[in-house]
């Protein structure tokens, strides 16, 4: 599986280039009502800022969108290249083992897995990349409003700690009243 990841610099550009034109739309959208409210009193200057972010948010959408499409394709060429390393493998054994009941059920067992393992390692390193770009994006809004007031930005990360500690409550509630989900997850790890 090593072998196949190294080869697709393309999954990472496209997963690298999607974040980045999801961050320049939002971060497009937050400017948005600061240029409609320093330009009210002028409707053509107006419109040609209306025109101009529309056109921005358009694009960034665009290539969002082709960015997207290709890491599904690249996935979808990832999973090819493991079923194929698995099938050369499999063509290196003599026949007569081949066919015996155990190479076969070892072989369908495998293909199992790469069908399982595949959506959820396309979402893990989706939800990865997603992660990386929301932080980015909160340390982006974060330098943009410390422009406006410093105090705010103390305020933003005093309310973001509150947040995931009362986020938290709520699990450790489940884990104390529910014992059998504490058994589940100690298997687990």
């Amino acid at each position: 599986m090593n072998k196949c990841l190294l080869n697709r610099k393309m999954l990472l550009t496209g997963l690298c280039v999607a974040n980045i034109a999801n961050i320049a739309q939002s971060y497009t959208l937050v400017l948005l009502p600061k240029v409609i409210a320093g330009n009210l009193e002028e409707l053509d200057r107006l419109v040609q800022w209306l025109l101009i972010f529309s056109g921005l948010l358009i694009c960034f959408y665009v290539v969002r969108s082709i960015c997207t499409n290709i890491v599904d394709f690249q996935f979808s060429l990832l999973r090819f290249a493991m079923v194929r390393e698995v099938n050369n493998k499999k063509m290196e054994i003599p026949y007569q083992a081949a066919m015996s009941q155990g190479v076969r059920d070892s072989y369908r067992h495998i293909i199992d897995w790469i069908d399982q393992i595949d959506p959820g390692l396309q979402a893990s390193i989706q939800h990865m990349f997603h992660f990386f770009s929301s932080v980015l994006l909160f340390l982006i809004y974060l330098l943009t409003i410390s422009f406006v007031k410093w105090e705010l930005v103390i305020l933003i990360i005093c309310a973001e700690v509150v947040n995931f500690a009362f986020m938290q409550l709520p699990v450790a509630y489940e884990r104390e009243k529910n014992p059998l989900s504490n058994n589940l997850e100690s298997q687990v790890r």
